[in-house]
């Protein structure tokens, strides 16, 4: 029996770190990140602006914390969600 190594790419929500939460009754591979971030979009994932991929019930409950906020914006190249801003600390370090 020969054996052969490959290389591929698979998917993790980077909040809860959820590696199944595709409509898959497995974890599937893809031969390069942007397939596999393709097909996490296209179950529901979201790739935010700063980089992270997040499972639905993540963009669920970062939503429900005030987090992140829907993107309302006309571009249609401009991600679906946003970070919402801190509050700016004052000098004495007060929100």
């Amino acid at each position: 029996m020969s054996t052969t190594q490959h290389t591929c790419y698979s998917v993790a929500c980077d909040r809860c770190k959820n590696v199944n939460d595709f409509e898959h009754d497995f974890t599937p591979h893809f031969p390069s990140a942007a397939e596999a971030i393709d097909e996490a979009e296209s179950c529901g994932w979201v790739l935010l602006a700063d980089g992270r991929l997040l499972c639905e019930d993540c963009i669920k409950a970062l939503l429900a914390a005030g987090e992140i906020e829907r993107n309302n914006s006309d571009d249609d190249d401009a991600p679906p969600y946003r970070m919402v801003a801190a509050a700016p600390a004052t000098e004495d370090g007060a929100l």
